[in-house]
């Protein structure tokens, strides 16, 4: 594991832990206690609202959105550990680092344009964290690949 903390890499290794923190922390948030009688409305409502997907299925509206949280904490924890394993592997040259990088500033930058278009400050928020190191790691980077 030390080998994360090689040096070109630390920077890359703390945003991908990091995102390993924000899709733990999504998971707490999204199915924590109700804030009050306003969701507990909307959440009723959501699970009384079925539609029909086929194969028999006909899932709540609640039941889709708990998936797509799931899933979301799902794979921003799988982008996380991709992250970690490339990091740690001997074998990552620079330059491979660097294109790896650069496609988790690709998606952060996605993520954060999402979160700023829905006005929704948690993730607006860790995700600017995260592209922060993504970039820093960059730059601290430039002439290495």
């Amino acid at each position: 594991m030390a080998v994360i903390w090689k040096k070109g890499q630390r920077l890359f290794t703390v945003a991908a832990w990091l995102m390993l923190l924000m899709a733990i922390f999504h998971t707490i948030v999204q199915f924590g206690p109700s804030s009050g009688a306003e969701e507990t409305s909307v959440v009723n409502a959501m699970r009384g609202f079925h539609i029909d997907l086929g194969l028999g299925m006909k899932p709540s509206w609640y039941d889709i959105f708990a998936d797509q949280s799931f899933t979301f904490s799902i794979l921003v924890a799988a982008l996380a550990v991709i992250n970690l394993v490339v990091a740690s592997a001997p074998e990552s040259s620079p330059a491979l680092m660097k294109k790896v990088t650069w496609l988790n500033v690709i998606w952060v930058i996605g993520f954060i344009g999402l979160a700023f278009a829905y006005r929704v400050p948690p993730p607006l928020i860790s995700g600017i964290v995260i592209l922060v190191f993504l970039i820093a790691s960059l730059i601290v980077n430039r002439r290495r690949a």
